[in-house]
């Protein structure tokens, strides 16, 4: 039985496309047309949710303005094309295998609420893979001592967190029935998505805030180290 459950694991793993969550960045603009669930920042483009990276097929764009300006004579006649292949991510809407958390996994959870010494959340994925879909929900707790290594007695959790947070943190042991404690009390881990008080996406600016990407109003949060580019392959 333990070795058809590894088979049926390795095999989800080969067939599943890339799964990325909010903050990470999936490609850049030289190579890129950012699309859906997506953001640029800089050259970087960056998923603004949780879903699969999907790479559409290149569109043939007609070269013109300056461009043709660029062409020798020997180009004269010809059908000059730019290929644009265009990054989107996409909603996972298919069921996963059921995962259980445990002390040390790497987790993504979604804040629902916040207290005056901690931030309660459910947790969506684990170790980069979504719990089963209609399964049974785990719930995360992060207490206020555990936000952040230093200043501890200066944390003041509506500065960290806020509902609707997406939060990447660590798995410190298990609470009472189906609820962890976690930490974010390091670089990588803290605030990876959220939206500002106008309903926009807010894009990190510093350890401590986040700015409106339409308003550029910014807002306080224990942000996570942004997750370095990757190459993608068409």
């Amino acid at each position: 039985f333990q070795s058809k459950i590894v088979l049926l694991f390795k095999k989800v793993m080969e067939e599943k496309k890339k799964l990325v969550i909010p903050g990470d960045i999936v490609g850049n603009t030289k190579e890129y047309t950012p699309g859906a669930g997506t953001y640029v920042r800089g050259n970087a483009i960056v998923s603004s949710r949780m879903g699969l990276v999907n790479i559409i097929k290149p569109k043939t764009t007609k070269l013109s303005g300056p461009n043709l300006d660029a062409m020798d004579d020997s180009d004269v006649g010809a059908a000059p094309t730019v290929i644009i292949p265009t990054l989107c991510v996409e909603y996972e809407n298919k069921n996963q295998m059921t995962i259980i958390p445990k002390k040390n996994d790497l987790v993504v959870l979604r804040i629902t609420r916040v207290k005056r010494r901690q931030a309660d959340g459910l947790i969506e994925i684990v170790n980069g893979y979504p719990l089963h879909v209609g399964g049974q929900a785990f719930s995360g707790i992060i207490r206020l001592q555990d936000v952040r290594l230093a200043n501890i007695d200066a944390v003041i959790m509506k500065e960290m967190f806020q509902p609707g947070d997406i939060v990447r943190a660590r798995i410190l042991s298990l609470g009472d029935t189906y609820r962890y404690f976690l930490t974010t009390a390091s670089e990588e881990l803290g605030v990876i998505g959220a939206q500002s008080t106008s309903g926009h996406t807010l894009v990190p600016v510093s350890w401590v805030e986040m700015e409106c990407a339409k308003t550029g109003i910014r807002e306080k949060r224990k942000v996570a180290r942004p997750t370095p580019p990757k190459k993608m392959k068409i």
